[in-house]
């Protein structure tokens, strides 16, 4: 249930960033169509597309989304010991420094934050993305075992011959 609810909530936050986006393309067009627009009155024209409640819902379940999403997708990681501990804790506090270089203007902090969601894509798709040796984990067959650090087969056969086939 928790993943459910992770899941949920970064889709809907990322679409959101998507669906938020036309208005700074709406404005560059307008200016490019009407050349003779003035600086003042594109400006108007764009801060009050900003301002209004369709930017302002959108963003919000954009940031939320995303960064809440993030963080429990995180938490469900680690709890279903489903990837490495450090990559799960990478993830879930991924989007939080996200955050806080926004809100700093700290942009190498930035990639820190993106790079441990990156992290994340790499262990699932592993070898076949970036070319690295990295075994791919998608299976739910596959538990992580922290005593001996590696993948072992999950106790369930009969549910791993079904989804395995």
């Amino acid at each position: 249930m928790i993943t459910t609810v992770g899941l949920l909530l970064a889709f809907t936050g990322f679409v959101a960033l998507f669906a938020s986006d036309p208005f700074g393309s709406l404005i560059s067009q307008v200016v490019a169509a009407y050349p003779e627009l003035d600086a003042g009155t594109a400006y108007a024209l764009g801060s009050g597309m900003e301002m209004s409640a369709v930017s302002n819902i959108t963003g919000l379940v954009f940031v939320l989304g995303h960064l809440v999403g993030t963080v429990i997708l995180g938490i469900a990681l680690f709890r279903a010991h489903a990837v490495p501990s450090w990559i799960a804790i990478a993830l879930a506090v991924s989007q939080p420094i996200h955050l806080l270089s926004v809100m700093t203007g700290n942009r190498p902090l930035d990639l820190v934050g993106w790079g441990a969601t990156a992290l994340r894509a790499h262990d699932h798709y592993g070898a076949s993305v970036t070319g690295l040796t990295a075994p791919v984990r998608s299976s739910p067959c596959l538990r992580w075992n922290a005593s001996t650090a590696a993948w072992v087969r999950r106790s369930s056969p009969s549910f791993c011959s079904i989804v395995e086939t």
